[in-house]
This record gives C-alpha cells, structure tokens and sequence, in this order.
C-alpha cells in the first residue's frame, strides 16, 4: 500500500475525473498518482484520515495488473502492524479494484533528508534500529520487499513505518521483468540488477543503502551519475561511506557487499546495534542459502520455529498471530508464479506441511527429485537423484518426527531421503513399483505392491514386519489375474487396512482388495464389491466412514470414470458430473477435506476439475486452464487457505487457491 505523506493539509484538489467516493469513503484530495493507480485521501467511518488507492482505467482490462494490485494489498495485511500501514477494505467499484488503507502522515526519509538534511547521533540510530525491526517484521510474514529505499520510509508520528508492496514477493510470486530491473537501481543488490533471485540478504543492502543516504544525504553508489554508471557502481565498486558516523560504517560496509551470502542477517544487525548478548562477538556474515535466504527447512537435529531461528519460522503461523482476516485469492487463481526449477515433465509430486508452511517435493522425467518452499520459492536441501526410470510416485512422511521423502520408479526401486538435506537413506531395489505410506502401531511403514504380492516394511530400519499379502486369483482366464496398481492405507472400523486396486486385461469382478494390516486377511464383501479396473485412487473419511475414490475402467471394460465407493457397505454413493471427454482424459488425480468436507480433484482437459464428494456436483469452474497437460496433483494450506499444486508436462509446477 502506498499512502503518500504530505504536511498537515495534503494533496491536491480532486480533478473532474476523480471519484468523489469509493466503497463508502468520500475522497477529499489528491496524494499522488503512479504507473498504477492514484492514491486519494478519504474520510472513512468515524471521521477517520484513510488512504485510498484505485488502479488506473487504463490498466483494468490487464489481468496481471490487476493481480499485483490486489497481491500488494495481500502482501501489505501479513505483516505485523506496527511496521506498515494497514489495510482496511479491498474491493471493486464500478468494476475499479480499490484498497483502502490506514493513512499515515508523515513526509518519506526522501523528503526529510532532503529538506532537513542527514540524520544524526540518536535519531539515526533509532532510525536504523526501527526500520531494520520492521524489515525483520516483513521477513517473518515470508515476505522479499525487493524496493526497501528512502521513498518507502514513512516518517510517521508514531515511528518509521514501510510502504509500497508493489514488488514485493510473498508465497512463490515471482515478477517476470525480462531486461527490466525491478526496484530503485541505487537502493538495490546486485543480484537483482543480474535477475537472480531476491532474498532476505537482498533486503539487508537495501537498508544499508538507505541507512547511508540516512546519514549522509547521498546514495551509497553512483553519486550524480547517469543510470547505467549506477548499475556498474553497484556491481563492481565499494560503497561511499567516507561521511558515515564510524560506529556504524562497518556494519553497513559488510551489509554492502556484492555477494548475498556474506551479508550479516537482520538480527545480526539488530544484535550488534543494540549490543544483544545473544548475538553478541557473532561473525556477520552467516551461511546461506542462494539469495541471501536461509535454509528453509532445519536439519534433522533442529527443528523450525526456535527464538534463534526467526527467519525461518513458518509464515503463515506469523499470519496466523498478526491478522485474524486476510485476503486470500479467490478459488481457481494462481497462488505465486510457477516453478521452474525442473528441465523435463513433472512426473510425480507431494507437498509436506509438517513445519508449518508447504514444502513441495517434485520429481521429473530425468529421474530428478527437487524440493522447495512454496512461499519462498527457495530451493531446500540439494537434488535427490539415484533412480534409473521414471519416478511414479513421490510420498512424504516423517521417521522420529524428522520429514522424509518416500520416491518410487518403474523397475520397482523404492528409496527414501532426508527432507532437509536430499541425503538418501535407504534403498529397495526388488520389484513393486506401487508405493504408499502409513503408521501401523505409531511407527512408519512402507507398503510396496508388485504383481500380485503386497509387502509392508519399517521404514525406520527396512525389515520386513509381516508376511506379505496376496491378491486372490480366482478365474480360469490369466489374463484377467489382477496386477496390483493402487495402494492406500486407511481406517475401517478402527483398525488399519490396505487398500490395494487392480488391473486386469480381462473383465474383473474385484478391482480393488481389503486387508486387515495387522492380520493380513481379507475384509470379506461387501467391502470389496468394487468391478471394473483401477489406474488412480484415493480414500478419504466421509461422517466416520472410508471412501475410496478410483479412476479407471467400469466393469466390462467399457468406458473409463471417476467413481467414489464407500469400503463399508461396497456402495457408490454419488456420481460425479464427468464430461465424456473427462473420462477418458484423467491423467491425476487426489482427494482432500475443503471447506469441512471431502473432495476430489482430477487433472483432465488441460484443466483441474474440483467436486464436492458429499453431492457429487462440480465445485466452480475448471482451474488452470492456461497451464500445459497436468500431470500430477496435491493439495495444501498456503497463509490459511487451500491450494492444489500441479505438475505440468512443460516441466512447470504451479499452485491454484482453492478458498471459497
């Protein structure tokens, strides 16, 4: 949000083409105007001083400006208020998107420098202490500003406050600028100006610019300099700190230097300027990750959220403590650009949220496996990679509480990695391609199915822990011997059962079997009555009960369908509303709780369809209909709402909301 300071009678008067009200604010001047709006100041409710911002006509037609219009807005509620203006109200009207946020007044460091020369003594010092807290406010909510400078310090009367989101990145938003630089070219790091990502280490050279300009009253590069001399500046020249106070010109020296992993972190700073015991005779310039972000997951022995480890705390439980209402995308829009890390079509995907915040784990079609945070963008651990065929199948799980990844290929071979670090920890390399995990008396299993035998492991130590299980066979044909192709691990009557779908050439009676876990026998009918042949299933709770959902062919091998089937009573209790072209196009498929109840979503068309397992009807409109042929699906909690994560053929990953 951008509330423009001016003096005690701000702005200009309104021009015949302003409005004179927006979403029930009376606008009475003018603040500003930019490339994306114009910011008005309004008369709110309790005769209360707001600032309005209103997106240009021109723009409205534009969807991506529309959405880093109202994705400012988003960004600007995560952060904890005492260090931005809040916002009040996001809306429409007469088809204008508008935000209306809290009003500070106040002239920006630009203008207080400017006019009343460079900050000195205690009140630079208090200055470099408030914004670096506020900065270390915006990290936490999982926020890059990208463009902290001078401009966006706001001198309010209660402190320095930070403004203008505009470009900001929040859960995996990228902004595609091709040979643009995004951001003030003075103000920000040079890995920026060579379009690398941005991280918190970004963030910290900014501040040191400013803090310079602060002191100063000059930028720290470039001084009088024509633009592209400001960008050589930045790139390959030290800083001009020669008329900074020396008490702090060897923190802001370390904080400008040209490689992100050598810049202190912001508590760092905040140790040494307010002599913190805690980070007291700590070297500055702690490891780091590409961009100057921390390692978004902790190692094994170190778990996230500790006092020490604020910055890799998880975001939306910082969302969760600042803001009870949010604005959150509305169902079917993208959550953050796509990922682009892979170089062949995403095969298979899952996403853990064990610490607070999704960490999505892709594997491709060169046999590598990738994990990242998805509200960072940031890669985690190092690629897994030891598979000699297409991964199918990508599990996540923990073992003693640390997160593990469970992957599996076409010849059978199982392994598992460490989450945090990509190390891999065990490997299965008989046959029995079909994977799935679970808990069976509060310890990890792997349940693995090849042919018609299914085995059950300990995933803590790889033995076997029971004798393996097999599919009946009963009809005279072999070619309608069911091959395992589908594995679940679910809750019948309040013990563990696999469920296992088949395939067969022929006609099936049985296309999916029942086990007790702990017994291994079967269930005996009709929980097993499902006919037809299963390529993709699920199971999920419904009012106490275990459904399984399957995708394949109908009984007689006559058409292809997504059914659901209740394990209790063998009985389909809804029918989907499928297109004949979905039936015969389903590539993935997964199922979730949203809104309180089951669903299932299924790729198909090029698109994401979404139905309510309660009524079988659809749930709004196909999503990600502009995306390449999806070809694995998960679905997650981003900031509070649900998000499905889809892997593409074009070896993207995207993230659609699923909020209401």
């Amino acid at each position: 949000m951008v509330p423009v300071p001016i003096s005690s009678q701000p702005g200009q008067a309104l021009g015949a083409n302003d409005p004179a009200q927006v979403g029930g604010v009376q606008l009475t001047a003018v603040l500003g105007r930019g490339g994306q709006g114009s910011v008005y100041l309004g008369r709110a409710s309790g005769n209360r001083n707001v600032a309005v911002k209103v997106l240009h006509d021109q723009l409205v037609a534009d969807s991506m400006a529309r959405m880093r219009f109202i994705r400012e807005a988003e960004i600007a509620q995560r952060v904890a208020a005492f260090c931005t203006a809040q916002v009040l109200d996001v809306g429409f009207e007469a088809n204008l998107p508008y935000v209306v946020s809290e009003y500070i007044a106040g002239p920006s460091l630009q203008r207080l420098v400017a006019e009343d020369g460079p900050r000195t003594g205690s009140s630079l010092d208090r200055l470099a202490v408030t914004t670096l807290t506020a900065l270390a406010a915006i990290h936490r909510a999982g926020i890059i500003h990208r463009d902290f400078k001078p401009g966006n310090v706001i001198m309010g009367p209660e402190g320095p406050v930070v403004i203008d989101f505009g470009i900001a990145r929040f859960a995996g938003y990228q902004v595609t600028t091709g040979s643009a630089i995004v951001g003030t070219p003075a103000y920000i790091a040079p890995e920026q100006i060579r379009h690398e990502p941005a991280g918190t280490g970004s963030d910290v050279f900014a501040w040191a610019a400013t803090m310079v300009f602060a002191a100063t009253g000059r930028v720290a590069f470039g001084r009088g300099c024509a633009l592209p001399a400001v960008i050589h500046a930045v790139l390959h020249e030290d800083p001009d700190l020669s008329a900074v106070p020396e008490r702090i010109r060897s923190l802001l020296a370390e904080s400008l230097v040209k490689q992100p992993d050598s810049r202190p972190s912001v508590e760092q700073l905040l140790g040494a300027l307010t002599d913190d015991e805690v980070h007291r005779g700590q070297p500055l310039s702690p490891e780091r990750t590409s961009g100057g972000a921390r390692p978004a997951v902790a190692t094994p022995h170190q778990r996230v959220g500790d006092d020490a480890t604020a910055l890799r705390a998880s975001p939306t439980d910082n969302v969760a403590r600042q803001r009870p209402t949010e604005v959150v995308p509305l169902f079917g829009q993208p959550v953050g650009a796509a990922y682009t890390g892979h170089t062949a079509v995403v095969t298979a995907l899952a996403v853990d949220d064990s610490q607070g915040r999704p960490i999505v784990v892709s594997a491709d079609l060169g046999q590598t496996i990738r994990a990242w945070d998805l509200v960072s963008g940031e890669p985690v651990g190092a690629p897994m990679r030891g598979h000699v065929d297409r991964i199918s199948t990508i599990l996540v799980t923990d073992i003693e509480g640390h997160p593990v990844v469970v992957s599996g290929d076409w010849t059978g071979r199982v392994k598992t990695w460490d989450l945090a670090t990509g190390a891999c920890l065990r490997s299965w390399d008989d046959e029995g391609e079909i994977v799935t995990v679970g808990r069976s008396d509060g310890r990890p299993i792997l349940v693995r199915g090849g042919g018609t035998v299914i085995e059950v492991f300990d995933l803590s130590n790889g033995e076997l822990i029971r004798r393996p299980l097999t599919i009946p066979f009963y009809h005279h044909d072999p070619d309608a011997r069911p091959i395992v192709s589908q594995l679940a691990v679910a809750e019948l009557d309040g013990r563990q059962v696999i469920v296992a779908g088949c395939r067969a050439e022929a006609v099936l009676r049985c296309a999916a079997w029942v086990f007790d876990l702990a017994s291994g026998d079967p269930v005996p009918a009709p929980r097993r009555t499902l006919g037809g042949s299963v390529e993709l299933m699920g199971v999920v709770q419904r009012d106490g009960q275990p459904f399984v959902v399957t995708y394949g062919r109908t009984p007689g091998l006559r058409r292809w369908a997504v059914r659901v089937w209740n394990l209790v009573t063998g009985e389909q209790p809804v029918k989907l509303q499928q297109s004949a072209t979905l039936r015969r196009a389903v590539e993935s498929m997964t199922v979730a709780e949203l809104g309180g109840g089951p669903a299932v979503l299924a790729s198909g068309e090029r698109s994401v369809r979404v139905w309510d397992l309660a009524t079988g009807n659809r749930i709004g409109e196909p999503i990600g209909q502009q995306a390449d042929r999806i070809t694995a699906l998960a679905v997650t909690q981003v900031a509070g709402f649900p998000a499905v994560v889809a892997g593409c053929a074009d070896a993207s990953v995207h993230a659609w909301s699923l909020a209401p």
